[in-house]
């Protein structure tokens, strides 16, 4: 088997270590990297009542900003307006605690290392007491679990699902740019010496 020249061993191993990295999960992640507008769906398992969910999370110095929008029947009502749920970031973890339009008072964090958090309401309504939801949000997912409770009927519960569009193409820039070089490695040397010679 013939040995790669030393500089194409080297930029082969490089390669190869671009690609691990973007393969692996959010090791060593931090709050920026949960930014962007997330898209997908809410589904109340209890009634089977579901509908669309749009979240934009901004983040600029230590302020974040997650805007809300849920379409259909939210907590049984009407589809209520976008709501912007203002925070801080301290140490790399967002702290939330406000009241706003539809969900009532909100307290909640998220954890900037693994996207894990933690958001607790009440006073959202007279026939909606509390809720309370659990999840992550990390490597371009948010998938959140939470439970609702309601005045003379108990609790339900339900999920809430959304991504991160991926980028036009399928692949990330540095993705693309890794399968070009492990390509050219993989080209046969004669080919490569043709290319050279009609070029």
């Amino acid at each position: 088997m013939p040995r790669l020249p030393r500089r194409r061993a080297r930029l082969a191993l490089g390669s190869l270590v671009w690609l691990a990295w973007l393969a692996a999960p959010a090791w060593g992640a931090t709050i920026q990297d949960i930014a962007g507008a997330y898209e997908g769906s809410w589904h109340n398992t209890t009634f089977d009542s579901t509908g669309p969910a749009h979240v934009r999370i901004e983040i600029a110095g230590a302020a974040i900003d997650i805007h809300i929008d849920m379409d259909g029947n939210v907590f049984g009502g009407l589809d209520p307006a976008e709501v912007v749920l203002s925070g801080t970031i301290s140490s790399g973890d967002a702290q939330f605690d406000q009241t706003v339009a539809t969900y009532g008072h909100i307290v909640g964090s998220i954890t900037g290392s693994s996207g894990a958090f933690n958001v607790d309401l009440d006073m959202i309504n007279p026939a909606i007491l509390s809720a309370n939801g659990t999840g992550t949000v990390a490597g371009g997912s948010m998938d959140v679990t939470y439970t609702v409770q309601i005045m003379g009927f108990g609790q339900a519960a339900g999920t809430l699902n959304a991504t991160l569009p991926e980028p036009e193409g399928g692949m990330g820039g540095a993705a693309a740019l890794v399968a070009l070089a492990l390509a050219s490695f993989a080209t046969p040397r004669r080919a490569r010496s043709r290319c050279r010679a009609s070029g």
